[in-house]
């Protein structure tokens, strides 16, 4: 019996150490073997005038290499401290970029991020009299505002409501005039250099340190007649034509909504905002009702939404187009599933 049990015992070290000699299928130290997920996102986009920050998950792997490209492939960082896990990407104002994470050679994730505009003063409001039109707004709230200035038009009651008509940061030089100029703390004019014979119009324009600029909407000292000048689309024809990847293409996808619409090439144009819900009745600024992105490019026609949307949900989402006057258009909404 003792015997046995001796040969038993031999036979287990031999097992053992035979074993150790040979690879074990079953055990690994190769992370790489191990599910990883970067979880590539944005927690700012659209937040910041001249940047947007990326992260991701850490990767344990201990030979391990990130890597952030743009959309021609160009690396813009790299790290092989695995402990690096976020990334500010240096943009332009109001630009958007696609970004890429790379992990030794592999695509870990794609996303799109962008930049917001100047944010433009608000409540600009006018009180006029026979001696004065007094404007009073709120400053902007970007910090780094360095000039604000204010534009005046003096047009005969018979003329049409001025357009900007903006060339190189400059109004329309045969129309507009500049009657004041300021820093960032100027939240308020008065113009008394005025003739009741005449209609009069301004706008605020904002520059800042990067010498970026942007106009408010435009007001009058004749009641009515800016708030009645519709977008001018509207009246010429032109269709938001708000449409997903889903309706263009039959594409839906797992990890971003892709949203499509018609550019808005009107002298009148002022910004396009992008909201969104998981209600289908929702109403653009309610509080079911989410604040995407703003962009003063009329050039734009395309919208990829990467911010939070998970897999195999539906998202409602509308388009509202701005013009100078501060009136706007919204879309029909419009329905968009992500597919798990």
């Amino acid at each position: 019996m003792e015997s046995n049990k001796k040969y038993s015992i031999m036979i287990l070290i031999l097992f053992l150490l035979t074993g150790c000699e040979d690879e074990n299928p079953y055990i690994s130290n190769d992370l790489d073997t191990i599910s990883y997920t970067s979880f590539f996102q944005s927690s700012n986009s659209g937040q910041n005038k001249y940047s947007a920050l990326v992260n991701w998950r850490k990767n344990d792997n201990n030979n391990i290499n990130y890597a952030i490209l743009d959309s021609e492939g160009s690396v813009l960082f790299s790290s092989t401290n695995k402990n690096d896990t976020s990334y500010i990407v240096p943009m332009s104002i109001n630009d958007f970029k696609n970004i890429k994470l790379n992990i030794n050679d592999i695509l870990e994730g794609e996303i799109d991020v962008f930049t917001r505009p100047i944010s433009a003063i608000t409540d600009l409001a006018i009180q006029a009299s026979s001696q004065s039109n007094t404007l009073t707004w709120s400053r902007s709230s970007d910090s780094d505002i360095q000039q604000t200035l204010v534009y005046r038009s003096e047009l005969d009651p018979s003329s049409s409501v001025p357009f900007l008509n903006d060339t190189n940061g400059t109004p329309d030089i045969s129309i507009w005039n500049l009657v004041k100029q300021g820093n960032a703390s100027l939240n308020s004019y008065v113009d008394t250099s005025i003739n009741t014979s005449f209609n009069y119009y301004y706008v605020i324009k904002l520059i800042d340190s990067s010498n970026n600029y942007r106009y408010s909407y435009m007001v009058s000292n004749i009641v009515g007649s800016v708030e009645s000048v519709n977008v001018i689309g509207s009246s010429q024809g032109y269709q938001i034509n708000f449409q997903s990847s889903e309706e263009l293409f039959n594409e839906i996808y797992s990890n971003k909504i892709s949203i499509f619409w018609q550019d808005y090439n009107y002298d009148d144009f002022y910004s396009f905002e992008i909201w969104r819900s998981d209600q289908a009745d929702f109403i653009i600024g309610g509080d079911e009702s989410s604040f995407i992105i703003e962009s003063t490019s009329p050039l734009l026609v395309n919208f990829n939404d990467y911010n939070d949307i998970g897999q195999g949900k539906t998202w409602y989402y509308k388009l509202r187009i701005n013009n100078i006057y501060g009136n706007f258009i919204d879309s029909e909404t419009l329905t968009c599933r992500t597919k798990l």
